[in-house]
This record gives C-alpha cells, structure tokens and sequence, in this order.
C-alpha cells in the first residue's frame, strides 16, 4: 500500500487537471461552432485550430498519464510481491537446512495460499487508483450540486404560493463588488410596487436592462 501511495496520489493530481482542460475543451468547441461566421469574417480560423490542437493534445497526454500510472501499479506490486515471496522461500529454505523444521509439503501449500492472498490485497490498490481517476469528474459534479457561494436561494427552501395582489421593493439597494473592494451602488433606495398581471422594466442609462 505504502509503495503505491505516490502513485495513487500523482493519478488525482492529474485527473484534477485533466477535468479543467476537458471542461474548458468543451466550451470552447462549444462557442467556435457557434461563432463560425464571426471567426470567418475575422480570418480567425487559424488560430482556432492552433487552439483546438494544443487543448485536445493536451487533454490526450492527461488522459494516457493516468492510464499509464494506473497500469504501473500492478506492475509495482507484481515486483513487490515477487520479492515478498522469494523472501520467504529464503526464509523457509533456512529453517529446513539448518533448524530441521516443517515440512516442505506444508511449505508449499503456504506459499500457494500466501501468492493467492496477494493478488487479493492488490484489488484494494486497483481499487482506490480507480476512485482517484474520477476524482476529477465527481469534484466537478460536486461543484454543480453544491450551493456553497452561489447567490441563490435552494430551492424548495421557501414555499412560493403565488402572487396574491403585487409585488413591493423597499429600499432596494444593489453594488458589485471587485475584489473585496465595494463599487458605487447601482441601485441605491429603490421602491417601488409592482401589480399584479402587470409588467415591468427597469432600463438603465445604456439601455442594457
């Protein structure tokens, strides 16, 4: 366990890194195809592919360092194991010259159980490179899910029976903030009451909404 630990480790680093290129792979496919006339009427069309080529390279060479990492690991064990068992073959050879002790029938079925029992213990390792392939994947997934510093209520925490007769804004007050450095409010001491049935827009100076 301990001679894979680096290994395991190595395969979450990469499918960590592998899933942002994958992500940002896909959007921007995404918004090349949607773009075709305008990368056209820019002659961009060069640089795109340069991009698109770097990115899936790169996507590729993440995903053949995971499988070969994870492939490595039986192969670390195999050597692990064989130097295990020559070990105890040593051992046992020792206790029979020299203290007289056991006999060899018994010997070998031991090694038999103990080269079975190995390959058992190395399905954990296989195991958990398994788990740290999809780290990536699942973190992201965990992302979408997660409701940790989205400005948003979750749904289904408030029940929303409908609007009875209207809609009331007091004192509304509204700024972005960069870098924790608060801007000029945008909106400062809206109120305002909306009806019910009607519409209503609120237009800025761009007209932009």
């Amino acid at each position: 366990f301990l001679s894979v630990k680096s290994i395991i480790q190595r395969i979450e680093k990469k499918s960590l890194e592998h899933i942002v290129f994958y992500a940002d792979l896909g959007k921007k496919i995404s918004n090349a195809l949607q773009c075709i006339p305008l990368i056209k009427a820019c002659s961009n069309e060069k640089s795109e592919v340069e991009w698109f080529d770097y990115s899936s390279n790169r996507v590729e060479q993440l995903e053949y360092d995971i499988d070969k990492k994870r492939a490595l690991i039986t192969q670390v064990q195999e050597i692990i194991m064989l130097c295990g068992v020559l070990f105890a073959i040593a051992l046992v050879a020792q206790l029979m010259v020299r203290y007289k002790a056991g006999n060899i029938t018994n010997y070998i079925v031991f090694f038999l159980m103990l080269r079975r029992a190995m390959v058992s213990f190395g399905v954990v390792n296989q195991f958990l490179s398994t788990v740290a392939a999809v780290v990536g994947p699942m973190r992201q997934i965990r992302t979408i899910f997660d409701n940790a510093g989205k400005h948003f209520v979750p749904a289904g925490a408030v029940s929303f029976p409908g609007v009875d007769r209207e809609i009331v804004f007091k004192e509304v007050r509204f700024g972005y903030s960069f870098e924790n450095h608060k801007a000029n409010e945008v909106i400062s001491g809206i109120s305002l009451t909306i009806p019910r049935g009607e519409f209503l827009a609120v237009v800025g100076a761009s007209g932009a909404g």
